[in-house]
């Protein structure tokens, strides 16, 4: 992961989409203590086995990411819809 990570700082963090979706994870850990980032779950969650946290995290990145392009700023999101949506798909 620390390899991924070099890439994804290096390459995406001139992108305004990323740049939201962390804004976006930041205010969901802040708001919902079970909500978890790809980061936080492969750090901070014994329970869950290394692959299945990156694989989850990968699987919330993409669609934090997805919400993030359809908005010019993350007030836009409504952050229950999107709680409801990664636990639909099982993604938390």
């Amino acid at each position: 992961m620390a390899e991924e990570n070099f890439y994804e700082m290096r390459d995406a963090v001139a992108d305004p989409v990323f740049v939201r979706k962390r804004e976006l994870e930041t205010k969901l850990e802040q708001t919902y203590p079970d909500y978890f980032s790809k980061y936080s779950m492969v750090t901070f969650r014994e329970d869950l086995p290394y692959s299945v946290a990156k694989e989850k995290g990968n699987a919330q990145d993409r669609l934090l990411m997805e919400i993030c392009a359809g908005v010019e700023n993350v007030s836009e999101i409504a952050l229950d819809e999107v709680i409801k949506q990664i636990q639909f798909r099982q993604i938390v």
